[in-house]
């Protein structure tokens, strides 16, 4: 009978087989785990040690996309924030008179004015014209509670499924 560590090890080999497919649940990839199923002794048990590996790997690259939004973040407040004083130098250019432009080695900065749309916070204060209507939208939670409770929603089902929860 194989270890838990025997077993996550093997689990981190099918890891990299469906990582040498680009990360694609490939033909190849599913007979290599289908492989490793049909020599495991205890077959649950390989599945919930292929399925501890997998989901420690999706919390390490959910760790590493917030990891890499947060510096995109932080990279783009840096260049706000220059951007910002760069817009002030050419305003003060501008307020002495002179032209806000600058031609130099490292290329050139203007300034240019631009127009952002502001809404009214009552809809009602906005002309009808410039209204967008929405389609409408079905409220699951609403009507499968209505359902459960027995009610008949027209247009609507519930469908059963099943699978199996690891634990």
């Amino acid at each position: 009978m194989s270890t838990t560590y025997e077993l996550l090890t093997d689990a981190g080999k099918l890891l990299a087989a469906i990582e040498d497919c680009d990360g694609e649940l490939t033909e190849d990839s599913i007979d290599e785990i289908d492989g490793f199923l049909i020599v495991a002794d205890d077959k649950l048990g390989a599945i919930k040690a292929v399925i501890t590996r997998f989901k420690s790997e999706i919390v390490l690259h959910k760790q590493w996309r917030d990891h890499h939004a947060n510096r995109a973040k932080s990279l783009a407040k840096t260049i706000d924030y220059l951007t910002g004083n760069g817009t002030g130098l050419l305003q003060a250019m501008e307020d002495l008179g002179e032209e806000p432009k600058v031609k130099a080695e490292w290329g050139s900065v203007s300034l240019r004015t631009s127009y952002v749309t502001t809404v009214a916070e009552n809809l009602e204060d906005v002309d009808v014209r410039y209204l967008v209507e929405q389609p409408p939208k079905v409220d699951k939670a609403s009507a499968k509670k209505a359902i459960q409770a027995g009610e008949q929603v027209a247009g609507i089902t519930l469908t059963e499924n099943r699978k199996a929860v690891w634990r």
